[in-house]
């Protein structure tokens, strides 16, 4: 994933046809940029959660999922 904006991330994300991001608050902290994800602001359509698990080291790990193309 760049270190880049939401925008760059998800753009990079269809360039590379990725299905699956997978945010961690130990990953997302090393990116400024995305600090709206880090404070739980959840990703647009067609991105959609699948899994979290609340008790992973330094918090909420989440599972994203491409549910179109």
């Amino acid at each position: 994933m760049p270190n880049g904006s939401p925008a760059q991330v998800l753009t990079y994300a269809d360039a590379v046809q990725a299905d699956v991001l997978i945010t961690s608050p130990r990953k997302l902290a090393s990116r400024p940029a995305l600090q709206a994800w880090r404070e739980g602001a959840t990703l647009p359509a067609p991105w959609q959660a699948v899994y979290r698990d609340a008790e992973a080291a330094d918090g909420e790990l989440i599972v994203w999922m491409k549910t179109s193309k």
